[in-house]
């Protein structure tokens, strides 16, 4: 089951919830403040060292990108 972040409506907490994807956009309880309702945020990923894409630093998307 994936992990979701939300931020909380209230106290601006940031929490983490594992739940079904279909289940992603219902309203979370803070844990924190146990009065707000945390509103889902884009979470952040970290790629390992040294792994790329397409060959640029960083990871980024190439004009080429080997797609014909």
């Amino acid at each position: 089951m994936p992990i979701f972040e939300y931020k909380c409506s209230k106290c601006d907490e940031q929490f983490d919830v594992m739940t079904s994807i279909a289940e992603r956009d219902e309203q979370q309880a803070c844990p924190s403040c146990e009065k707000g309702v945390g509103k889902r945020i884009l979470s952040l990923f970290a790629s390992p060292a040294g792994r790329t894409s397409g060959g640029l630093p960083g990871g980024g998307c190439s004009s080429g990108g080997g797609f014909t």
